[in-house]
């Protein structure tokens, strides 16, 4: 018996893969958004940036991606 949450589950990676390969500018939003979560991060680890800071900075990058998505 297939589990409904896992055929969801299956069914929005099958749709991130078909973005990924079809659409340029959702891989150019992702990308961009790994490397400045990446470079939030690096700040906060050599203690120039505080948590809150390194946070709203990854935060921020989501509503970015989600926007591509619907675009």
């Amino acid at each position: 018996m297939k589990l409904p949450f896992l055929s969801a589950f299956a069914h929005s990676v099958s749709g991130l893969r078909a973005a990924w390969q079809e659409d340029a500018s959702y891989r150019r939003s992702l990308l961009q958004s790994v490397f400045f979560s990446c470079v939030a991060l690096a700040l906060h680890f050599w203690g120039l940036i505080g948590w809150m800071e390194t946070a709203v900075l990854v935060v921020a990058q989501m509503p970015i991606v989600i926007v591509e998505l619907v675009n």
